[in-house]
Order: C-alpha cells, then structure tokens, then sequence
C-alpha cells in the first residue's frame, strides 16, 4: 500500500525572519512513520524574495519543497494556489501554519495520527502567543496575557466539544488546520475569493466543509506557537482587530438590525462596567474595556453594512 504524502502549506508575505523560525521548526519537528511529505511554500508578494532561505531549507529536509509565487496580495488567493498544488502532486492532507508560527516537535504527528484515527476531514489545534522581544511595556504584557486567556477559553471549550462528540460550532482557522484533500477534491471546496482582505476565508471553508457532511475536530494536543511583533502589541492593534473579527462574526451569522443594535448596547454598557472596574479589578479590566467596546463597534458596523478591511495592504 502507498503510503500517504502530506502537504505542509505556508503563505507567506515580508516576515523573512519569522518565516526562518518557522522552517527551522519543521527541520526538527517528528515525522509520521507511516506517511511521506512535501513542503508547499507560496510567496505572496510581486516577486521570489526567498529564494536563497528556501534552498537552504531544502537541503536542510529530506523531502521535496515547491516554492511558488502569488502575485495578487491577497491570502485567499496565496491559501488556493496552495492547495492547487498540493491537489496538482498528488497529496492525501494538506496543513497550513502561518509564517509567525513555529509548530511544536510533535505537532504534525499529533494532528496527522487524530485525522487518520478518527476518519477527520478537517482538524485544527491549539495556539499559544509569546512576544517577539522580552522587553514589553507594562500594557504589552496585559495585552498578550489577556489574548492567551481568551485563546485558552477557546482551547478548554473545543476539548469538551470533543468528549461530547459536538462540531456544531468548531471554528478551525488556518493559523494550525489539516485537511483530507480527497474530501476537498470530491466538493470542489476552495478558500474564497469574496473574503479578500475582510479575512475569514479560512471559516468560510470549514463552514462549507461542514454544510458538505464533512467530519471537523479539535486536536486537543498539537500545539503550535504564534509570535507577535510589537505593531501588534498596541492598544490599537487591539481594538481594531477585536472590532473587524467582530464584524466578520456578524457577516458570518447575519442577525436582523434590531438585534445588533441590542448587541451594540450590551457591549457599550459592559464596557463602561469594565472601565469603573479596574481601580478595583487592575489592568486586566482596562483591556477588557477596550475589547468590549471593539465588540460594539463591531456589531454598529455590521449594522451599517460595513465590512472588515483587516488585511488589505
């Protein structure tokens, strides 16, 4: 019997060095016994800016690696091209790790072995978030704190989803996702193109994956870890990407306009709440204020029409 071959995707776009911390993760990381791989690596940008990283990659892995080119910037477009290629080689999976990533030794393993034990279609896993640099402002340091509770929240709950045998509402996102692409291949499923720079494609598809009867879960064990830069760790990286998620939630789950207005108000008077709380509760609330407002601007957003323009460059 032919072993399996499977696809390690990564778009990636102007992160060299985090790009290299992620590659020297997959030089080290385990591999299945049982299953061959392939390295797909596609450059989202107007030309090959990585060629001598990735040659020095290939002959630091025992295994083939395609490097190719997305011109358009956009992340769907990079995630198809992608897939395309992995469908184009012949490959049974297809995983996808973001570029400030580095997946944990035994992640792929670990994501591969639940796929194949409990006949998954789609699967995705945990993530945790460090900073770039040790030397965080005081505001930085609660700002990531606070995401890495909210992270683990999502964690906790998806574990239990998995001993209830629930995938109603399982959200699997790029940032650490493995596919059966014979799944795919049979319902034509793609990254959408309507989701350009709004983000979300990547729930798109698992809300597709899921309406064809495909099988979703949570692999409660293959972790992998996000870096985050310092233009992420502001207080205004925070509320805006809080608000554009929120707005991409509500795009995804339309609600009638009465409703979002509820939701607006509910999230603006828990705001206030959280605000004359921290003298009392400290930092941590001044951070949810401004999540909860976010959450808000979200919701009035959505009520107007708008969408998010998170990644548009």
């Amino acid at each position: 019997m032919t072993p399996p071959t499977i696809a390690i995707g990564t778009i990636t776009r102007r992160r060299a060095d985090m790009l290299k911390k992620l590659l020297d993760s997959y030089v080290a990381m385990q591999r299945p016994a049982d299953a061959n791989l392939i390295f797909i690596i596609v450059e989202n940008d107007d030309a090959k800016t990585l060629t001598a990283q990735i040659d020095a990659f290939q002959t630091s892995v025992d295994a083939p690696v395609i490097y190719d080119l997305e011109q358009t910037p956009a992340i769907p477009l990079a995630r198809n091209k992608v897939l395309e290629l992995a469908l184009e080689h012949g490959c049974d999976f297809l995983t996808f790790v973001d570029d400030d990533e580095f997946v944990d030794q035994d992640w792929l393993v670990k994501i591969y072995r639940a796929m194949d034990a409990h006949n998954l279609d789609l699967a995705g896993g945990p993530i945790r978030q460090v900073p770039y640099t040790d030397e965080l402002s005081f505001w930085q340091k609660h700002q990531l704190d606070f995401t890495n509770e909210i992270l683990a929240k999502r964690h906790e709950e998806y574990r239990d989803r998995i001993h209830e045998s629930d995938d109603a509402l399982m959200k699997i996102y790029s940032n650490n996702w493995c596919c059966r692409l014979s799944f795919v291949k049979e319902n034509d499923l793609r990254f959408s193109t309507e989701l350009l720079v709004s983000g979300g494609s990547d729930l798109r598809f698992c809300n597709d994956l899921r309406d064809q009867g495909g099988r979703i879960g949570w692999v409660q064990d293959a972790w992998l870890t996000e870096t985050i830069p310092p233009h992420r760790l502001t207080l205004r990286y925070f509320y805006k990407r809080s608000r554009d998620h929120a707005t991409l939630r509500h795009y995804f789950s339309p609600k009638r306009r009465g409703r979002l207005i509820k939701i607006s108000v509910s999230r603006s008077l828990e705001a206030v709440l959280s605000l004359i709380a921290v003298p009392i509760k400290g930092p941590r609330y001044f951070i949810k204020t401004i999540r909860k407002a976010a959450l808000a601007a979200g919701a009035m957003t959505a009520l107007f029409g708008g969408q998010s323009k998170h990644y548009k460059i």
